[in-house]
């Protein structure tokens, strides 16, 4: 990989396709194998403020940061797949949703296979209060 090339973990939350950049994932573990206190483990749906209707994971899965201490997890469905990206490929949010929403997780977008895939900064997301 060059730094020209970035490493995306793509997954569907809801069916809203999600990315997000590999080198700030330790490691992926089916929630039973993590060993984990609960309150150290947050839902993606949650930290993203998603509309009331309730998330169903199917097959859930614990994304672990790096450089994390204590240990904390999120919660995403099973990933889809990792692809190679070229950094030019990535298009940052218009600075009106950035002044609307500063430090917020999700940093950009990417067009993939024709497909809009929304990045998400993994170190943002854990830092989000979901409180109202």
């Amino acid at each position: 990989m060059t730094t020209e090339e970035l490493d995306l973990l793509i997954f569907r939350i809801a069916d809203i396709p999600f990315g997000m950049d590999m080198e700030q994932i330790a490691c992926i573990r089916e929630p039973e194998q993590a060993q984990l206190q609960a309150d150290r483990v947050f839902r993606f749906d949650e930290k993203l403020r998603f509309p009331k209707k309730p998330v169903v994971y199917r097959a859930p899965m614990l994304l672990i940061p790096e450089d994390e201490t204590p240990v904390s997890a999120l919660l995403i469905e099973k990933p889809d797949e990792i692809v190679r990206i070229r950094t030019d490929a990535i298009r940052p949010l218009p600075r009106l949703i950035e002044r609307a929403l500063p430090g917020h997780p999700v940093w950009g977008v990417a067009l993939i296979d024709q497909k809009l895939i929304l990045l998400v900064d993994f170190y943002r997301i854990l830092g989000q209060n979901t409180d109202p």
